[in-house]
This record gives structure tokens, C-alpha cells and sequence, in this order.
């Protein structure tokens, strides 16, 4: 048997590694820490590393399309609460996650250093959400995956990161 064989870090480092060769832009590293202790990652610990994985891509396709070349950002996710609550008894299969728009909003604590030439351009730490996730109406696909996380980071990079620059 594989070592590669069902185990979610392994399938993370996998997809971090190729996210991060199809980039056309500047550089994204995205490193989960203590992820064990996230308040809500998905359910069972198998989902945490697929939506962990979904989450890294998506912030590096952020870095991709919207930093210059030559820019390096790196983003330390120190927690992940998805939108919703997982309730594991609604389902024989996966958890059925319920959204009630109730102190239920996605939400991530995240550390991040941009470079640019090597040379720090910004830094900070931050609690990033979406309160509102569900008055957004028609703004989050919601055929996609994580959508409203999704759009929560497309928020908070395209705040942060770019501010009036022009996405390739």
C-alpha cells in the first residue's frame, strides 16, 4: 500500500504543489497551522484536508491572478470556521452543513507577509468574515464548493492586495 493512499495531507501537499507551478503572477504560499485545532474545518478529519486543500488553491489562484511578477505573499491560516454548522446525524454520508445567517458567518484568522523583489511591502494579521453571507443573495454561486468562504477571500485579497490595481 501507498503512503499516499487515503491520507488528506498528503493529497493537500500534492495540490499545493501544483497550484503553486500553474501560477502565471506572483507567488502564494499558504501553510495551515495547528490545523487540528480549527474551530470548524469540515467534518470528518478526511473532508478537512480536501477543504483545506480548496481553500490554499483558491488563495494562490487569488495570487495568480491579482500580484505582480516578482511578488511573494505568504498567508498563515491560524484558524478556519466555515459558514454553517456541520451536523453529522442529518446524513448517513457526508454531514449536512445547516446555514441559518445567525453567528454561523465564515470566518478565518490568517498572518501574512507580502514581498516584493524579496523586500517586505506589507504584513499584518487578521480575522477576516462575511457577517452578512447570506444577504449577499446571488453573489456566491452556490454550485461551487465553499463558495461563500470563496467569496469572503476574494474580498478581504482584492482589499488588501489591490486596491484599484487592474487584474491580468
Amino acid at each position: 500500500m501507498s503512503i499516499w493512499a487515503n491520507s488528506p495531507r498528503a493529497a493537500l501537499v500534492l495540490l499545493l504543489a501544483f497550484a503553486s507551478s500553474a501560477q502565471a503572477g506572483g507567488r502564494v504560499d499558504v501553510v495551515f497551522v495547528d490545523q487540528k485545532h480549527f474551530t470548524d474545518a469540515g467534518w470528518p478529519d478526511a473532508e478537512r484536508g480536501e477543504v483545506l486543500g480548496q481553500l490554499a488553491a483558491h488563495i494562490q489562484a487569488l495570487g495568480a491572478r491579482y500580484l505582480a511578477e516578482g511578488q511573494t505573499l505568504s498567508v498563515e491560516v491560524l484558524d478556519v470556521d466555515l459558514a454553517g454548522q456541520a451536523k453529522p446525524w442529518q446524513s448517513r454520508g457526508a454531514p449536512v452543513r445547516i446555514l441559518r445567517g445567525k453567528a454561523d458567518w465564515p470566518r478565518m484568522d490568517l498572518r501574512y507577509t507580502l514581498l516584493e523583489d524579496g523586500k517586505p511591502v506589507s504584513t499584518g494579521r487578521e480575522s477576516i468574515a462575511d457577517l452578512a453571507y447570506l444577504d449577499r443573495v446571488g453573489q456566491a454561486r452556490m454550485s461551487v464548493s465553499l463558495a461563500y468562504e470563496r467569496r469572503m477571500l476574494d474580498d478581504w485579497f482584492r482589499g488588501r492586495f489591490v486596491e484599484g490595481r487592474a487584474a491580468r
